[in-house]
């Protein structure tokens, strides 16, 4: 399920734009990190096997990881930095329900 939303971003074409930026908020850190970093590892492997073997033409993937900590809060400031900030094009991979909660529109 983790990678459904990733396949059908890979899917669609991005007119004028190389890189398609994905933010991911996860738990890097906490009681919940080794779930985190192995969704972190996970998709960093999906996105570089992609980018490996892309068609001529298509964007690239480039995921930017935040630690959350599996705290609901930090997950918002996150969502907010990848957004407004760092201008991504998707929200990926938030883990848990407290945490995808807290950011859901």
């Amino acid at each position: 399920l983790l990678f459904v939303f990733a396949s059908a971003v890979l899917n669609f074409t991005v007119s004028a734009q190389s890189v398609v930026k994905i933010g991911m908020s996860t738990a890097l850190s906490g009681p919940a990190k080794e779930i985190g970093q192995q969704l972190k590892a996970g998709a960093e492997l999906h996105f570089n096997f992609y980018n490996q073997h892309k068609a001529n033409g298509a964007a690239a993937i480039e995921l930017q990881v935040l630690d959350d900590g599996y705290e609901p809060h930090k997950t918002v400031t996150n969502a907010r930095k990848l957004v407004y900030e760092n201008k991504v094009d998707a929200l990926f991979g938030v883990m848990g329900t407290p945490t995808s909660y807290a950011i859901k529109p």
